[in-house]
């Protein structure tokens, strides 16, 4: 439920109020930029589950050789 306009600029008045008492608290709750994604850890990520697989495989085929 979205808040209404009163309680909206009590909030925003708050969040002034708080930037200028403790700045550093502030911050650190302040919502953070999400992550990133980089294509060198997804490529390391799948490179690990292909290995993880392939040794899986060849652990279960391994007593039948």
């Amino acid at each position: 439920m979205p808040l209404s306009e009163h309680e909206q600029k009590m909030l925003d008045e708050m969040e002034r109020q708080l930037f200028a008492d403790d700045p550093r608290l502030a911050r650190a709750f302040a919502p953070k930029a999400p992550p990133r994604r980089n294509g060198r850890r997804i490529l390391i990520g799948l490179g690990a589950v292909v290995l993880g697989l392939a040794l899986l495989v060849l652990a279960v085929a391994l007593p039948a050789i």
